[in-house]
């Protein structure tokens, strides 16, 4: 993943730079004002397929195939320190913000109504943490503490807290002991 992103920030930041605010056709362009680029345009939808890249794999957002009106979402940082995304749904907006420091990760997620999520909270380390939901302490090293509704645990590996989430908004902080 990291060689991907590495790919998109070097093929990016030129139009991410320009003052223009779209994406373009080609790679390189001549943006300033009076150009001409015959046939080639300043606009180009092809431009934004690694955004749906960025959802699925980086922002971890997608519709769970195996139920209608679900969704999972497995944030994977790779090395960014914050990582916001938002999803139309047929019922509203699905939106996460993931954010990093060197001893917690906050996950903040609305899910729309009528909406079930699996949410995959990263673990900071394998053992000795603890996750707290809207500031109240929920997990301890993959164990229930204390249920809180609208929230079922499901398990835990060495990378992830796996948990089912009814529609609502949740703000997540998984941290070390």
């Amino acid at each position: 993943m990291d060689q991907a992103l590495h790919r998109m920030k070097l093929r990016y930041t030129p139009m991410v730079n320009s003052r223009l605010s779209t994406l373009w056709e080609t790679w390189e362009y001549d943006d300033s004002p009076g150009s001409y680029h015959g046939n080639t345009g300043y606009n180009h939808g092809w431009g934004g397929g690694p955004l749906i890249l960025l959802s699925e794999y980086v922002a971890g957002m997608k519709p769970d195939m195996n139920q209608a009106n679900s969704f999972i979402i497995r944030p994977r940082l790779a090395g960014m320190d914050h990582v916001m995304a938002g999803m139309m749904t047929v019922t509203g907006m699905l939106e996460m913000l993931a954010e990093v420091t060197a001893d917690t990760l906050h996950l903040t997620v609305s899910l729309p109504k009528n909406c079930t999520a699996t949410l995959c909270i990263p673990r900071l380390q394998a053992t000795g943490s603890f996750i707290y939901c809207n500031n109240r302490k929920w997990i301890r090293n993959g164990k229930v503490i204390e249920v809180q509704e609208g929230i079922e645990y499901l398990h835990s590996d060495e990378a992830y807290d796996y948990l089912k989430v009814r529609s609502g908004n949740y703000t997540f902080m998984s941290a070390r002991e």
